[in-house]
């Protein structure tokens, strides 16, 4: 194709294909399915607040023309007519045609080595802004649905919040290990489906959904989205005339990934009796664990016939050529020859394999892999130092925020699968890692346009980057940590508990490497954090205030008028000596409660003022007067607002008591709350008693208290994980005395000196390298 609109045709058939021929004699209008689970269809301003809190500002508009940013600037005047749209669409399961036509950017795939083919590209359906809107809020209440029935199989991974590819990936690796353990081949087929989102036939997608039990005004209003839906192409900066797409879900849409979740759904379930399924989104692997290879190809055999039987219903496109399989094993006698046959295809073994952006091996040793993201890593560290020099170019912090935020990230993914950490006390610099330090060294010095020859100890200092060893440790102790979290019926937490619990001296898992060389974060657990605090329709029953700054809000407390039949609680956390506690203090009634939550390693002034507040409405409870209002006074935004935004959040267990207790309070008493934001500290005398109570109560370390009941907060253990790295950062600098000579002896600092502050106050490239080549010795003087 040579002309724009010989080239629009040919996107058109690789993007937007007729309706796949499916098999569908299973579905016609007496099929019987399964009671529908409830949900509550009335949506709520919050939901649509919500919905528009959630819209990047800056995206592109689609042929609306209506930017994200108009909807979130003019929330306030456009919600409940938001609302009324959104309410209408979804009562009658209807999509407006106004919103059905949308443009598709074709952009290319990175990496593709020949950009004359049209599959080298992807298309990106921008949409129209309220029509986006409409589909978040159904695509939350989709969500939380199938989190909450399990509607979805419990392997199936993306799409839906806590289900990452880096857990994909670990539940992969110790099943793996798992298999080496009791001496057996661990097979695997990953699997390649073309064409995902234009291949999606709706009617199978409907039955589908029904037959999951997904609400019926859901399917409905899914049914009408995807119907008689169109789309023009944007390429070369022309656009096409409108095509059609009869089949699919528009790419870019927030509901299409959870919709293709139910589309492949029972893929996931082939291998239910016989073997081990994973999937995240289109990424579907079968594995067998067995004695030989031989008899794990033909278990994975049965299962690719039962994936073709799933592709006649489906109408889907498998790429069998693109198919891979490996048999992981490490055993030097154990075959590894065995191949599959399936539809007129032989797919022979291969020793390594790309699974959701990491290479596996079958030894699992990842030096490929190791090699591949260092040379990621080299290639962007030098379009970082292209695009600044001593002289001129990008800032000290641009340049570093783009290390952290490009460089850092693309290097460090899924490192708890591939990389282990050495032991607190020991984490010096693995050899393995030379190549990542590398890229990273040529960043730095691209950061401060410092000489070559300058030691990679003083660059990290005066840039303020952890050293790459550290900064993966710390990634992977946060990895675990967050997997620690996950509600018992993850599918990561068998895992994890198997690590913990393990004794095995073989094949040692990478998590069972991590329980054992940290033991003190694998013995303590952690807090629970769920998908979905409450409900998206859910509201509160309560008000709260916020004034604009700390004058304002002490001038309204000073000017409020107080009501014999109003209960006044003033509440407060405190962190002191390493210990936390919480206290409210009611000048009503005068008394005072306190409770003492723990160390600073397990829960934070968040967590307190949460706690202090719930206090607050204990105090209300069980107060003698029939109080008909009671207002708490508390000098922490974060833990107010999150009171009326409850969400996937640490200290969620503790909110969620909280607000149940709340609406125990004014079930059983009648009593209306609100809670009243006031600054701490500015001799408000409430504030002051709630403060030194929740001080002695921190100071009191549970003597003689009731204990707390509520398990560490996550984030608590990552500012542990965070200060233990930088102590262990401190430490090395502090023993490793042979490098970096002139900046520790101008320091007189027996620690990291972090000097961001230092660079951010020097105004251009040329000083910012003067600067740094002066404090490392490195510099233009002939002692150098």
């Amino acid at each position: 194709a040579t002309s724009n609109e010989d080239k629009a045709n040919e996107f058109a058939t690789i993007f937007f294909p007729p309706a796949p021929p499916a098999n569908l004699h299973d579905i016609n209008p007496t099929t019987t399915y399964p009671q529908r689970m409830e949900c509550i269809s009335n949506i709520t301003i919050r939901q649509i607040e919500r919905a528009i809190d959630k819209l990047s500002p800056q995206k592109a508009p689609g042929p609306d023309e209506i930017g994200n940013i108009v909807l979130k600037k003019a929330h306030d005047i456009l919600k409940h007519h938001i609302h009324t749209l959104v309410q209408a669409s979804i009562h009658l399961g209807h999509f407006p045609a106004a919103f059905k036509t949308s443009a598709t950017v074709v952009l290319r795939k990175a990496g593709k080595p020949d950009y004359t083919k049209p599959n080298a590209y992807r298309p990106i359906a921008l949409e129209n802004t309220l029509g986006k809107l409409i589909e978040s809020v159904v695509a939350e209440l989709l969500s939380y649905v199938a989190e909450s029935y399990e509607l979805l199989p419990p392997q199936h991974f993306g799409g839906h919040p806590g289900r990452t590819g880096e857990y994909t990936m670990a539940i992969l690796s110790e099943r793996i290990y798992h298999a080496w353990k009791e001496r057996e081949v661990y097979s695997v087929v990953f699997m390649d489906v073309a064409g995902t989102f234009n291949n999606m036939h709706h009617k199978r997608l409907a039955h589908n959904m029904r037959k999951r039990r997904v609400p019926e005004f859901i399917v409905k209003w899914a049914e009408s989205f995807l119907q008689n839906r169109h789309t023009r192409l944007r390429f070369n900066g022309v656009e096409s005339n409108r095509i059609a797409t009869d089949a699919g879900v528009p790419q870019g849409s927030p509901i299409s990934p959870i919709l293709y979740l139910f589309y492949n759904a029972d893929l996931l379930d082939i291998p239910a009796t016989s073997g081990q399924s994973l999937g995240f989104i289109d990424d579907i692997a079968f594995g067998v664990q067995g004695g030989t290879d031989e008899n794990n190809a033909k278990e994975l055999e049965k299962m690719l016939d039962e994936a073709e039987r799933w592709r006649d219903a489906h109408g889907a496109r498998f790429e069998t050529s693109k198919y891979v399989l490996i048999h992981f094993t490490r055993h030097p006698n154990k075959s590894t020859q065995a191949a599959i046959r399936i539809a007129n295809a032989v797919i022979q073994p291969s020793p390594d394999a790309r699974y959701l952006g990491v290479v596996f091996d079958k030894q699992l040793r990842f030096k490929q892999h190791v090699q591949q993201i260092a040379k990621k890593g080299s290639k962007f560290a030098l379009a970082i130092s292209r695009i600044t020099k001593s002289t001129w170019g990008a800032t000290y912090q641009q340049t570093r925020t783009l290390f952290t935020t490009v460089v850092a990230p693309r290097m460090d993914y899924a490192a708890i699968i591939w990389h282990r950490p050495r032991k607190y006390g020991q984490m010096n610099r693995p050899p393995q890692l030379s190549k990542l330090e590398s890229a990273q060294r040529t960043a730095m010095k691209a950061i401060l346009g410092a000489f070559r020859t300058t030691a990679t100890s003083a660059l990290e200092v005066e840039t303020c980057l952890l050293p790459a060893h550290l900064r993966l440790s710390n990634k992977i102790l946060q990895s675990f940590t967050r997997m620690q979290t996950t509600a018992a019926k993850h599918p990561i937490q068998p895992c994890i508990q198997q690590a913990i619990n393990s004794k095995s001296q073989h094949y040692v898992s990478p998590l069972e490497y991590i329980a054992r060389s940290f033991p003190n974060y694998a013995a303590e657990p952690l807090e629970t954090i769920l998908p979905y605090a409450r409900p998206p329709w859910w509201t509160p029953n309560f008000t709260i205030n916020v004034p604009g700054n700390k004058e304002a809000a002490k001038r309204k407390h000073e000017n409020t008028i107080y009501h014999d039949d109003t209960l006044y609680v003033y509440t407060d956390g405190s962190g002191i000596d390493g210990q936390v506690g919480a206290a409210a203090y009611s000048p009503t009634t005068l008394s005072t409660k306190q409770q003492y939550l723990g160390s600073e390693n397990q829960h934070n002034i968040y967590s307190a003022e949460l706690t202090a507040i719930d206090i607050a409405v204990n105090i209300a409870q069980t107060c003698q007067n029939n109080y008909k209002q009671c207002v708490t006074y508390a000098d922490s935004q974060a833990a107010i607002k999150a009171t009326v935004k409850p969400g996937k959040q640490s200290g969620q267990s503790i909110l969620c008591s909280l607000l149940s207790s709340i609406d125990t309070l004014i079930s059983s008493r009648g009593i209306d709350l609100h809670i009243e934001w006031i600054p701490g500290h500015k001799d408000i005398k409430g504030n002051e008693t709630a403060d030194k109570a929740a001080q002695e109560a921190a100071q009191s370390r549970g003597m003689n208290a009731t204990p707390f009941k509520y398990k560490p907060l996550k984030t608590a253990r990552v500012n542990l994980i965070k200060q233990t790295i930088k102590k262990e950062w401190k430490e090395d600098w502090k023993t490793a005395k042979g490098d970096a000579k002139h900046l520790r002896r101008i320091t007189n600092k027996t620690q990291v000196n972090e000097s961001m502050m230092l660079y951010t106050t020097v105004n251009t490239r040329y000083q910012v390298a003067q600067l740094a080549r002066l404090r490392t010795g490195h510099c233009s003087l002939n002692q150098y």
